[in-house]
């Protein structure tokens, strides 16, 4: 699908940038707001964009960063949704997601080609609308998807964040579980960190966690991929990472769960 998606982009039939849209836009009886925008010589696909976590509702984003006038220059029409709320907000997007193209089918036509994407918690909603039946999505692109499920990778992060804690910022008050700020608690993982990465011992144990973790060796964007031997590189890059890869927001997944829905006894 992945190789589908890039021969259309490159088959896309071109115009000059700035050229007119149609812009849709309307509230879902959930308060979800949707929008959408058209293009004069739209090519007949429709790409239905799935954003990644939120702690807030935020107006539809149409693509990520950068992309919307590429796309839309490129002929393609572009969908999305805000979802009816913030946070861990899956069991609200996938189906605000899939009244989308419901309304775009009306207000529009039924596309000749619908695919979905997204990236982070909007890969996991990608995922999820293409793996259900009687969706009218033909194929999705999940980008650095949450597809092992909530719960994996949260006790997967737990694993790391468990061992950081432990062993480097005992009395830190870092919370692991529990945790009433999302912000505030990383803002004292980010303290800790720097207190680590200023000795041998605690760059070790930093090492040591990102790999319990799961963390990736090369995560900042823009920046050149360390070298197989450049150790030292491959942990300033996963230390880039703690804050948010071991300790992801979970005040509103445990709101959801009405406790603590995340171990790493045994």
């Amino acid at each position: 699908m992945l190789l589908a998606l890039v021969a259309s982009f490159l088959l896309g039939v071109g115009m000059a940038w700035g050229a007119t849209a149609e812009s849709l836009e309307g509230r879902f009886p959930d308060g979800a707001l949707w929008r959408a925008q058209v293009p004069d010589h739209w090519n007949g696909t429709l790409l239905l964009y799935s954003h990644g976590y939120s702690p807030e509702v935020k107006p539809p984003q149409l693509a990520p960063a950068g992309l919307q006038e590429w796309l839309l220059a490129k002929g393609y029409a572009l969908a999305a949704s805000s979802y009816a709320r913030g946070g861990w907000a899956i069991a609200e997007a996938v189906p605000d997601q899939r009244q989308v193209l419901t309304e775009f089918t009306a207000r529009v036509r039924k596309p000749d080609l619908t695919l979905a994407w997204g990236d982070s918690m909007g890969g996991l909603v990608t995922t999820a609308l293409v793996e259900t039946a009687g969706v009218p999505v033909d194929g999705g692109l999940s980008a650095c998807g949450s597809i092992a499920g909530t719960l994996a990778m949260m006790n997967t992060a737990l694993d790391g964040a468990f061992a950081f804690v432990t062993l480097q910022a005992p009395d830190a008050g870092i919370r692991l579980v529990g945790i009433d700020d999302d912000r505030a608690n990383a803002a004292r993982v980010t303290r800790a960190l720097g207190l680590a990465m200023g000795s041998a011992q605690g760059r070790a144990r930093v090492a040591l966690a990102g790999v319990l973790g799961g963390l990736p060796a090369w995560s900042e964007p823009g920046t050149a991929q360390p070298s197989p031997q450049d150790f030292a590189g491959q942990l300033e890059q996963m230390a880039r990472a703690i804050a948010a890869g071991l300790f992801p927001p979970r005040t509103d997944q445990e709101q959801r769960a009405a406790g603590v829905s995340s171990w790493n006894t045994g």
